[in-house]
């Protein structure tokens, strides 16, 4: 087999031990630096690690683009009827912004749960694909439609490219000059692993539904019609529809509602008033904000604004906070 065509699902030898060594280094490098509830930003763009020492359920919010790994605990997400629960054996790889709702059942401050998050930014990770096709001749991609968030697995070469990375926080000088260089490990061992079909083709073809959803997450308080967002995506309207809903799970209304009530619930969280975040997200009466908030969460924004306060020492990870 020519050195280009090497396959993709082939890991990096390693043993049992030094696998479980990875896995202890990087529980070990999140626990240390991410001392306090909440996030902490690290030395590498697009990085943050995150601590909770208290269970939530049922928390709004919405997963741009990335790539979520939990090194201690378990987290549960889920996108309407769809149910993602995933520990320290699996990541979320979210391509497309996706709102969600999530569960952290058990964490404690003697036993909390610990995650690191990778942002997955569409011209570093565009260009890393291109260069991956390149290098190994030939990578599948997917031709139709799938959801935008999924779970995959572990395996070794993202367990040791991420302790790699993670192993620099202690030594900011070597992370200046490697820093770059090991994220890119990273990358590259997302785009072979089991979510490297997803990233392949939502990054490596730019496809039209993928830049759609991206201007109405950066855009959200702007109106839209969905004849536009199918004109936007050069589609049809049937055709929009059908691929909209199967790689979201909700209808383009469905989801932009979803999206700015999300990004509301976050804002509340962060202390904005419900007027201001309301605005934001581009509804304009705020009774019709206050009736819908209520029957997509089951509280009045005010409710949700005092809950968030209640809730708010014992941290949430940085994908449940307005950005």
């Amino acid at each position: 087999m020519p050195a280009c065509a090497m396959r993709s699902d082939v890991a990096p030898p390693q043993t049992k031990a030094s696998r479980a060594s990875s896995r202890d280094l990087i529980r070990s490098s999140v626990g240390r630096h991410a001392t306090a509830p909440g996030s902490t930003t690290t030395l590498f763009e697009g990085v943050e690690l995150f601590r909770v020492e208290a269970p939530f359920e049922r928390t709004p919010g919405i997963y741009a683009p990335c790539v979520c790994a939990i090194v201690a605990g378990e987290k549960i997400v889920r996108i309407e009827d769809a149910v993602h629960v995933f520990g320290e054996d699996r990541y979320v790889c979210a391509t497309l912004p996706t709102p969600v709702l999530a569960d952290v059942p058990n964490a404690t401050p003697s036993s909390p749960l610990l995650g690191v998050i990778i942002r997955l930014h569409t011209h570093t990770v565009s260009r890393l694909v291109l260069e991956a096709q390149v290098a190994h001749g030939t990578l599948p991609t997917s031709d139709g439609p799938r959801p935008g968030l999924d779970t995959a697995a572990r395996d070794s070469r993202f367990d040791v490219a991420l302790a790699g990375l993670l192993e620099l926080l202690d030594d900011p000088p070597a992370a200046a000059v490697l820093g770059e260089g090991r994220l890119r490990e990273v990358l590259y061992a997302i785009l072979l692993g089991e979510a490297g079909e997803r990233v392949r083709t939502d990054f490596g073809r730019a496809p039209a539904l993928a830049t759609t959803l991206a201007h109405l997450h950066t855009h959200i308080a702007e109106d839209f019609s969905v004849d536009a967002l199918a004109r936007r995506a050069g589609m049809s309207r049937a055709a929009f529809d059908r691929q909209f809903k199967a790689t979201t799970l909700l209808s383009p209304l469905q989801y932009i509602k979803a999206l700015r009530l999300h990004e509301a619930s976050m804002r509340l969280a962060q202390g904005e008033g419900v007027g201001e975040a309301a605005t934001a997200v581009g509804y304009h009466n705020a009774s019709q904000f206050s009736r819908e908030f209520r029957r997509k969460f089951g509280a009045s924004p005010r409710q949700w604004a005092q809950r968030a306060r209640d809730i708010a020492p014992a941290g949430v990870d940085p994908l449940h906070r307005a950005p």
